[in-house]
């Protein structure tokens, strides 16, 4: 008889053990269920709110494409990328040291006098140009030069000219700067002979 109640009792044992796992599975059922019932309910909610942002951001880029910024800003990483290049870090904190400067003549170059200035000097230089092309091909005499000195307009430029060269002179352009360009032309030797 006790061999029965023990068999009855282990049997029993598994059964109450086999009933709490499948409680605890059930519940870990459930549980998943609400936590995939929230994770649905969060997409729904979100996905308008997703496909308004994406729907937005389309036509913000469609918009910024139309307007030419997506080529300028392409075109701008050329231009970053011209720099990387070409410049070194030094080069860029020079620039980057005299930036005020360059901002100051920019400015000062916009100013509507200069500017006046700038375009009389480039519809000159046009003018010349075409007169270049169609004068013969001896320099003129000095007495041609003579000549065309009595012209007041060309005594006014003259003395024009001579003025600026006077002002630029007198500038204190400050020390000398390390890496500015060689002025004199490679070809163009210093006379080491006697003459005029």
């Amino acid at each position: 008889m006790t061999t029965t109640l023990s068999a009855n009792e282990t049997f029993e044992a598994k059964i109450d053990a086999l009933t709490e796992q499948v409680a605890f599975l059930a519940e870990e059922t459930r549980l998943e269920r609400k936590r995939r019932e929230r994770l649905e309910e969060l997409i729904d909610d979100t996905m308008p709110i997703a496909r308004v942002a994406m729907t937005q951001l389309a036509e913000q880029l469609e918009t910024l494409e139309s307007k030419g910024y997506l080529d300028f800003a392409k075109a701008s990483l050329g231009v970053v990328d011209a720099v990387v290049t070409n410049f070194t870090e030094e080069d860029v904190e020079q620039l980057g040291d005299n930036v005020v400067l360059i901002l100051n003549v920019v400015k000062e170059m916009t100013q509507p006098e200069i500017m006046a200035v700038l375009y009389r000097m480039i519809e000159a230089v046009e003018h010349q140009r075409l007169v270049i092309e169609s004068e013969p091909d001896d320099p003129p005499s000095l007495w041609q030069l003579a000549k065309q000195a009595r012209d007041p307009e060309v005594r006014r430029g003259m003395s024009r000219a001579l003025n600026t060269l006077r002002a630029v002179s007198e500038v204190d352009t400050g020390p000398p700067r390390r890496f500015a360009p060689d002025t004199q032309d490679q070809n163009e030797k210093p006379s080491t002979q006697g003459g005029n």
